[in-house]
Formats: structure tokens, C-alpha cells, sequence
């Protein structure tokens, strides 16, 4: 990453492909990312980036980080039970009066602060993820193998919060 490329003649004489092609090729890889230029530097290899498809895919944090090759870790900003709220205990279809699991955590690609997540979950149910470190755990992992809970549904936006579904 941030290494520099040949120069577009260079890649061509390697290639055996006209300097043109060379151009278009790598003014491609400039659009999408993988390539940067420095004005009278040259070109280089960019850092993997977390994109919207992080957003629309339903992998967890860990799996897309380790996909893209960047490290994932996470600051957990809080992990503990609360008094129901109506908005949630109503889409989680339970009553007010239940209680709720609040895990809250910031997480990082790189040491780079990505994405802002709060997550609710039923109190009787998940009560044990209370005694979990996610800090080094996935949520997504946790609840299939300690729960045999599976993420079915996830809603993902850099300006609204993660809210995921958990079938159960």
C-alpha cells in the first residue's frame, strides 16, 4: 500500500500494450479507488477502503474488514442491561416492562474509526452477552454459536444507526 507504480511506458514495455491502453487502465483503477496520483510523484497503490458495500452486505464487521485485508478491532463504549424503550421493545415484539441488553461500540479498520454501532437486544434472551468481550468477539458469531440466534436482516447507512434483526 502506498507503494508507487511503474510509469505508464514502463507497464507498457512489460506489458507489450500500447501506452493508451496503459492510461485507460489505470485511470480506471484511479476511479474505483485502488490507485492514486501525486502531481509530478507519480502513481500509487491505495489503502483498502471500507465502502458502501460494507453497508448493503450482511457479513459482520470482521469477515468484510478481514476480506479487504485491513485489521478489525473495536472499542466497546458500553455493554449493559437498561429499562425498556417503546420503540425497540416494539420492534423486538416484547413488552415495555422487559428489560434490554444495550452494547454500543466503535469499530475501527486499521485503527481508523469506521462505524458508530448501537445494538439492542431482549434482556431474558441474551442476558449472557452481558459476560462476553467484544472487544475481540463478533456479535454476529457469538449469537449463532452461543445462541443459535442468526442475523436475518440488517439496516446499514453512514447517516442512520446499524439496527439489525436477529431471527431467534
Amino acid at each position: 500500500m502506498d507503494e508507487q507504480i511503474p510509469k505508464e511506458i514502463e507497464i507498457g514495455e512489460i506489458l507489450e500494450i500500447s501506452r493508451s491502453t496503459v492510461r485507460q487502465a489505470i485511470n480506471k483503477l484511479v476511479s474505483e479507488g485502488y490507485l492514486y496520483r501525486m502531481k509530478a510523484k507519480g502513481t500509487f497503490v491505495s489503502k483498502p477502503k471500507v465502502d458502501e458495500g460494507f453497508f448493503q452486505k450482511l457479513e459482520s464487521f470482521n469477515q468484510e474488514m478481514l476480506l479487504k485485508g485491513l485489521k478489525a478491532s473495536t472499542k466497546i463504549i458500553s455493554l449493559k442491561a437498561v429499562k425498556g424503550i417503546d420503540n425497540i421493545n416494539s420492534k423486538l415484539g416484547i413488552s415495555l416492562e422487559e428489560r434490554l441488553v444495550y452494547l454500543c461500540r466503535l469499530r475501527f479498520a486499521d485503527d481508523e474509526p469506521v462505524v458508530y454501532l448501537e445494538t439492542y437486544l431482549p434482556y431474558d434472551k441474551y442476558k449472557a452477552l452481558l459476560n462476553e468481550d467484544f472487544t475481540n468477539l463478533s456479535l454476529y458469531a457469538v449469537l449463532e454459536q452461543k445462541f443459535n440466534s442468526r442475523v436475518v436482516r440488517a439496516v446499514r447507512g453512514r447517516k442512520a444507526k446499524k439496527k439489525v434483526i436477529i431471527k431467534y
